[in-house]
């Protein structure tokens, strides 16, 4: 094999490690985006359980003394 074949092959070996470490990294990015977004959720609805509590504390009150 010649010397000009072994960095044509080098090169393109390179190239695909490249394109592997994009697509990966790619790939992360988007799962720690999903994730974010997840937790936002999760949060969110956590202070609406909360802020229902509070009401529902409120109404046992009221109810109380009455």
């Amino acid at each position: 094999m010649t010397t000009e074949r072994r960095l044509g092959l080098g090169v393109q070996l390179l190239s695909v490690l490249v394109a592997a470490l994009v697509a990966y990294f790619t790939t992360q990015a988007s799962i720690q985006s999903e994730i974010a977004e997840i937790r936002a959720t999760q949060v969110s609805q956590f202070g609406e359980v909360l802020r229902r509590l509070g009401t529902m504390q409120d109404d046992i009150r009221e109810l109380r003394a009455r």
